[in-house]
């Protein structure tokens, strides 16, 4: 049983301290992420074409 508020490691070894849900709506496949990455910067070496800054950027209010 997953506790809110708890502190979980993944299987290969990291610990996830907060994480994001989020479903891609084309696929309906579903993702968890770490907040961090929610905040962070996409890496324009590993993703060149992308015309996004940010990993997730807020579309409504």
């Amino acid at each position: 049983m997953v506790v809110i508020g708890k502190h979980y490691k993944h299987f290969k070894g990291f610990k996830v301290d907060e994480l994001v849900i989020y479903e891609e709506e084309s696929s309906r496949k579903v993702w968890a992420r770490p907040k961090e990455m929610l905040l962070s910067k996409v890496d324009k070496d590993k993703y060149p074409a992308s015309a996004q800054n940010d990993h997730f950027l807020k579309i409504d209010d």
